[in-house]
Order: structure tokens, then sequence, then C-alpha cells
């Protein structure tokens, strides 16, 4: 198979998964955590990438809902990241131009990463899906990330070496 199936077939496997995908970013849209107390979307994408075949593990850099979550084998070592935290005070009705609160003063996702954590799902389950047609060499993690906005969830997973390793 070239180079141009290959990308055709790995658009095709995403097509098939955007319902799932999106329902996913929805699920994390409608209940939005601020930092450090994301449980319900990790929980949520962990799950997702658990189905897909990826392995997990939990509590990096000793943040409670940080995960990694890999397959493959050898390199090259590929990380993708996935954030899924909520802001204060951003609560807001979905597919509504304008503000519009859900509920008056509550956390909502102004930066959309209900979004950037399914669609960071979805990278990671395309390169699986390549490593596993091709048969080539490689692994890819996905590194649920908390605390993105007001906590810097990323430096103390980077001080506990998570991403070491990475190509």
């Amino acid at each position: 198979m070239d180079l141009a199936q290959q990308k055709q077939r790995a658009l095709a496997a995403l097509d098939l998964r955007a319902p799932q995908l999106a329902a996913q970013g929805d699920a994390i849209w409608d209940r939005p955590e601020t930092s450090f107390e994301e449980h319900f979307a990790a929980r949520t994408l962990a799950a997702a990438l658990e189905e897909a075949g990826f392995a997990l593990t939990w509590g990096l850099g000793g943040l409670e809902t940080a995960f990694s979550a890999a397959f493959g084998a050898g390199g090259p070592v590929i990380g993708i990241l996935g954030e899924f935290d909520a802001l204060p005070s951003l609560s807001q009705e979905a597919g509504c131009p304008s503000k519009k609160e859900v509920v008056k003063d509550a956390p909502g996702h102004g930066c959309g990463h209900n979004a950037l954590g399914a669609g960071s799902l979805a990278a990671a389950v395309a390169v699986k899906d390549y490593l596993q047609s091709t048969g080539k060499s490689g692994t890819v993690i996905y590194y649920g990330c908390p605390g993105e906005e007001f906590g810097c969830g990323k430096a103390f997973m980077a001080r506990e070496g998570c991403f070491d390793g990475l190509d």
C-alpha cells in the first residue's frame, strides 16, 4: 500500500470514529471540571483509549487525573498531549455565539479543551491504526494532561520524567 492509500485509509477510519469522538468531546463539554478535578474527563478519554487497545498508567507526576495510554513497541516513540480541563466562570450554552451561561459563574470550556482532548485521542488512535496496518515498529503514547490552564500539570509531569524517551 503506497503512502496516498495509507493516508486515505487513515482518514476513512477517522471518519468512522467521528460520531464517537464528537460525543466524547460533547460529554466533557457538558461536565466541565477545573484544574486537577477532571475526573470525568480523564476517565472518559482513558476508557476510549483502553477500548482501542492502549495500556493505561494513572497518576503521572503525582497527579491523580494525569495518565498515559500507550500502544506499540520500539521506536519511534511518539507522544501526543491531550488536555481536558475547563476554566472557572466560563459556563456557556453549546452552539450559542454570544455569552449565555448554563449555570451562573460555573466552569466551562472557553479554550475548547473538551475538543482538544478528543481530537488528540483521534490522532493517537490513527497512529495506532497505522502501526497495526503496516506492521511497522513504533510506540504511540497519549498523555492525559490535567491542569493546563491553572496549575501547570505538564510541568509536574515533565519534572517527574514522564516525557523522557520520546522521539
